[in-house]
């Protein structure tokens, strides 16, 4: 039809604002930034651009969860600088990859999760993640590695902490 999709993001404050276009019908969707491509059930709304007066549409979503996620060593310490791995499924497809490193307290954070589905996060520090991902069987490869069960999105915890084996001594 000749259509074309405008994609815009919105402020920290929520707001957005789109010029520029001509009276008329269009069709609009919320998703999160964060893992849109799992959003595309969410429906579309229909707003009317009017001309002569600027135009005020206002929406509410719900943009997804957010989940952290904290990798300790067996004794609670942090491990900043671990790699995180996850796969997260929903009822219309699956999509996998790493989160950012943690940071100095061991946090990283996974955003715009979706409300149903589940979730696999496997760590690692020092070496890549290469065994497949959730495997039970011989953990994640690395120089410390360790791994989550899977976790449903209706029932997602605030933190998730993944702990990583105290290295051998040397």
């Amino acid at each position: 039809h000749g259509l074309k999709p405008i994609e815009v993001l919105s402020g920290n404050d929520g707001r957005y604002r789109i010029g520029g276009l001509e009276p008329g019908k269009y069709f609009v969707r919320l998703r999160p930034a964060e893992l849109r491509v799992l959003w595309d059930e969410v429906p579309w709304r229909q707003v009317t651009v009017e001309e002569g007066a600027p135009n005020r549409f206002d929406f509410t979503s719900d943009v997804g969860a957010s989940l952290r996620v904290l990798v300790i060593r067996d004794g609670g310490a942090a491990v900043p600088g671990a790699q995180v791995r996850f796969r997260l499924t929903t009822p219309a497809r699956g999509i996998s990859g790493f989160l950012e490193a943690t940071d100095t307290r061991g946090e990283t954070v996974l955003l715009g999760l979706p409300p149903r589905g589940a979730l696999v996060l496997d760590a690692s520090l020092g070496a890549p993640l290469d065994a497949p991902l959730g495997a039970s069987s011989g953990a994640p490869t690395g120089e410390q590695a360790g791994s989550h069960e899977t976790l449903d999105l209706e029932s997602l915890p605030a933190v998730v902490r993944i702990v990583l084996a105290d290295p051998a001594p040397r």
